[in-house]
């Protein structure tokens, strides 16, 4: 998928240099962790909402091709993930 000149993969997720979203929207949440900030990045066209990311310095992880309304919604979305990846973690690690 080709979004504002950045392909996002439909599959995993996609990882951009900061460069290449020199005209989008970027918005974060929280403190700095080591991989970066969560947040929410939307494209110059109104065509798509915002994606839900991990941006870092070097690096911006889109992680998802699924936009939403608002970047809190993006968030939120990505905060569920990350819950539901640690839970599965640890269930196959109790085995």
């Amino acid at each position: 998928m080709r979004v504002s000149g950045v392909i996002l993969d439909d599959n995993e997720p996609s990882t951009v240099r900061p460069a290449q979203l020199y005209c989008w929207t970027q918005f974060f949440h929280g403190d700095q962790s080591a991989d970066g900030r969560r947040g929410a990045v939307k494209p110059p066209n109104t065509d798509h909402g915002w994606f839900p990311a991990t941006i870092g310095r070097d690096s911006v992880v889109i992680a998802t091709t699924k936009s939403f309304a608002t970047p809190k919604k993006a968030i939120d979305w990505l905060l569920a993930q990350e819950r539901r990846a640690s839970r599965l973690r640890k269930a196959l690690g109790s085995r």
